[in-house]
């Protein structure tokens, strides 16, 4: 998985991690201890068939969301793992700039 490049990258431990189904299939959703809720982008980028290493990418690309792009210890079958994670506020900002880059027609999510 992506680790933050920059080791001074604060990994963040949430309050609550739920299990959501999100097109029939497992997503992880998170909420922090100031309130913000974010998603982890593996399982989000699995259901939608995206390349993970690649959105996350193109988020730190895109100067509007960037900021939104942070790293959560998550507990999986596995034991806890520091995982790539979009705060809520920027899925819609994300969402449009992956429809706009592939076309509406090519990509139907949502």
């Amino acid at each position: 998985m992506d680790l933050p490049e920059n080791q001074d990258q604060q990994v963040l431990v949430p309050d609550l991690q739920s299990t959501l189904t999100f097109h029939e299939k497992p997503l992880i959703a998170v909420r922090l201890a100031n309130g913000d809720h974010g998603v982890v982008l593996r399982w989000i980028c699995e259901n939608l068939h995206l390349d993970v290493t690649a959105q996350i990418q193109r988020i730190k690309r895109t100067e509007v969301i960037a900021d939104d792009l942070l790293y959560v210890r998550i507990q999986t079958v596995g034991g806890p793992q520091v995982m790539p994670t979009l705060l809520l506020r920027a899925v819609p900002y994300w969402r449009g700039v992956f429809r706009w880059k592939h076309g509406a027609e090519q990509w139907r999510i949502g």
